[in-house]
């Protein structure tokens, strides 16, 4: 709050100087005496002039100082903490990109896949797919059970599987993961050996990721 303790505001009226009687040997017309001269030669009717007035303005010169600075201080004030612009956040990670860790955690489990595919490992493919997984490839689409059945009586043989340009992707709970593996393998008796580009889906359910769809494709040389 802006105090005027200690400031006296002068009425405009007494700001003038007081009227001085008519020098008859200064400011008359046809006088040669300029009130520079006057004040060289006797250094006291101009200078008492003078300084009189600057006795007199100097109570309205700190006031309207003090205004001036009163009055600037709440637009600066308003423009450090406008409340109409939004104060700069840290930026946002960018759509789709995932963190060091979720990466690693997906990587990890298309890999563990790998492995569970060749051992025959019911209890990790349980896990893995989610009760509703649907996955596409050349014979149409197979569900959880007929995916885990295949596997475990022999129908889809992995002799063996390696990953590789395994790409990872993040938007909220649904990652989409998407790679090659060259693998050894069969289904129904058919020889599937070859490089493969697959897509997997995951969804975040229970803390925890699991396949909810996937699509694989044959990449044939041309």
């Amino acid at each position: 709050m802006l105090s005027t303790r200690n400031q006296t505001l002068t009425p405009a009226r007494t700001l003038r100087p007081a009227r001085r009687p008519r020098d008859e040997n200064f400011g008359r017309a046809g006088d040669d005496v300029t009130p520079c001269a006057a004040a060289g030669e006797s250094g006291e009717g101009p200078k008492r002039r003078r300084d009189g007035s600057a006795r007199a303005f100097k109570p309205l010169a700190l006031g309207l100082g003090l205004l001036i600075s009163a009055c600037g201080q709440p637009a600066k004030e308003a423009a450090t903490h406008d409340p109409a612009v939004p104060p700069e956040r840290p930026t946002a990670r960018a759509a789709g990109t995932p963190s060091p860790a979720a990466k690693a955690e997906l990587i990890r489990l298309e890999e563990e896949y790998a492995r569970a595919l060749v051992r025959k490992d019911r209890d990790f493919l349980m896990g893995f797919y989610a009760a509703d997984w649907r996955g596409g490839n050349w014979t149409g689409f197979w569900t959880k059970s007929r995916m885990i059945g295949s596997v475990m009586d022999g129908r889809y043989v992995v002799t063996s599987m390696t990953l590789s340009n395994v790409e990872v992707r993040i938007i909220g709970d649904v990652a989409v993961v998407q790679g090659v593996d060259d693998e050894i393998s069969a289904v129904g008796g058919r020889d599937t050996s070859g490089r493969w580009a697959f897509t997997d889906i995951f969804e975040r359910r229970g803390g925890r990721w699991v396949a909810v769809a996937s699509h694989t494709t044959e990449m044939r040389r041309e």
